[in-house]
């Protein structure tokens, strides 16, 4: 009887030694966050935050969702955008993303938008099957930051063309 309760406990440490370890190892490198990854695209034109925004959101497959005007800014919000795991997502554990869009616009005094750009970005992992905020890893990053520099372009351009 006495072999058989330490035998009975010796099983459920390992078992939940081998839990935590599992998630350990999973979850290696994985950060939590609150708040999206804010990104400073500079100055725009009503010409930018009319055609170039929504142009180019429909070039990296954000579709909009609403806008508003909150009093001192102009949000445009996109719909979460569902993606595949990238490659260093995977082996991080990562089974599912989304991710969606805040851009921000706030009139400056020389008929000019201050333009930011908030990233959310959520994931399902092996072992949380609920979606949570976390820190886009590196492929998905890149991917962000491409469409940031395009903009970020494009309105040093359109500024250019129209002074």
């Amino acid at each position: 009887m006495y072999n058989t309760i330490i035998n009975k406990c010796t099983i459920f440490i390992l078992f939940a030694f081998m839990i935590l370890l599992s998630h350990c190892s999973l979850s290696k490198g994985l950060q939590k966050y609150e708040s999206g990854k804010l990104y400073n695209l500079g100055k725009a034109t009503e010409y930018d935050v009319n055609q170039t925004i929504p142009r180019t959101l429909r070039k990296y497959q954000f579709q909009i969702l609403d806008q508003y005007d909150t009093g001192g800014y102009f949000t445009i919000e996109t719909d979460w955008k569902q993606r595949y795991p990238m490659q260093d997502e995977l082996e991080k554990g990562i089974t599912e993303g989304k991710m969606r869009l805040f851009i921000r616009m706030r009139k400056t005094s020389d008929n000019l938008s201050y333009v930011q750009l908030e990233v959310e970005n959520m994931i399902k992992t092996i072992e949380d099957k609920n979606w949570f905020t976390a820190v886009p890893e590196d492929d998905v990053r890149m991917e962000v930051e491409r469409m940031v520099e395009e903009l970020t372009s494009e309105f040093a351009e359109s500024r250019l063309r129209r002074s």
